[in-house]
């Protein structure tokens, strides 16, 4: 049995005061009342009870202290009822997110036919080394021929580097993002066909990891030159994608029809405004 010192202390001094009490009751027995020390002993006696009696309880510790386990009670169950809405809300956060990243994987998608559409324009701009007369392509066309494909992927760079351009704005996390990310996924796919399928059917040798480097090196490119035009646009600068028209340019890709490029930049809000590109350097 545990003994509760508070509770043990009180009796002691009750029981000091009971005594104390007794005391001077069997000496007005013997004395009378006419002794001097009698008062003293009252008031040593009413201290002692003062101490060890229990307090007595008044309405504001009762609302204090009774309510207070009501309060807790009532804190413990809202506690336990704000959990509740927490995980409803956990619940129902990673549907809405899965949703969100459908979406936006879905727009990537069609971003990237989008894509495929301006580079497939773009490609026609590019000059053919097969246009001979003969009709036909020979053995002394093979650098020719190679130059041609590498070209062709450097227009699939472009695209993608416009297009994801167009969607950052200012965004810079915009790279992070399921659409971009999507994008540049579908992106390599379009290139490794690009490259591999003519390219075996003409009997020039594949090397899949040197290929595969080069893709991933230039998309990487393509995403800072991105970020850097996000940059510039926050600033209010025009002009953001210089550095990649730039870049592919020192590739030896040049177009002579430069209003693909500006349509390919031109947002939404652009073309209902009538107005410029003002991500293309004028």
């Amino acid at each position: 049995m545990r003994i509760n010192p508070a509770m043990a202390s009180r009796y002691v001094c009750m029981a000091i005061a009971a005594a104390v009490v007794l005391f001077q009751l069997l000496s007005f027995a013997r004395n009378g009342v006419h002794a001097s020390d009698w008062g003293l002993y009252l008031v040593v006696a009413l201290a002692f009870w003062l101490v060890g009696a229990p307090p007595k309880p008044d309405e504001n510790s009762a609302a204090k202290n009774t309510p207070s386990q009501s309060r807790a009670s009532k804190g413990s169950v809202s506690r336990r009822s704000a959990p509740d809405a927490s995980v409803s809300q956990d619940v129902r956060s990673p549907e809405i997110l899965d949703i969100e990243r459908k979406l936006l994987t879905l727009n990537g998608k069609v971003l990237s036919m989008e894509i495929m559409w301006r580079a497939r324009n773009m490609i026609h701009e590019i000059p053919k080394p097969f246009d001979t007369e003969e009709g036909y392509v020979t053995s002394t066309d093979g650098p020719k021929l190679l130059e041609y494909s590498r070209l062709r992927e450097k227009t699939w760079l472009l695209c993608f580097g416009l297009v994801a351009i167009r969607r950052a704005g200012t965004d810079l996390d915009y790279v992070n993002s399921e659409e971009f990310l999507e994008m540049w996924q579908q992106t390599f796919n379009s290139m490794t066909d690009e490259a591999v399928f003519p390219q075996a059917g003409l009997g020039f040798t594949i090397y899949p990891e040197e290929m595969v480097h080069r893709f991933v090196y230039d998309l990487d490119a393509v995403k800072h030159f991105v970020i850097d035009a996000a940059k510039a646009a926050g600033r209010g600068e025009a002009g953001g994608a210089k550095p990649l028209l730039d870049w592919i340019g020192e590739q030896g890709l040049e177009l002579s029809e430069p209003q693909l490029i500006r349509n390919a930049l031109r947002t939404l809000e652009e073309w209902k405004a009538n107005s410029p590109a003002s991500a293309y350097p004028e």
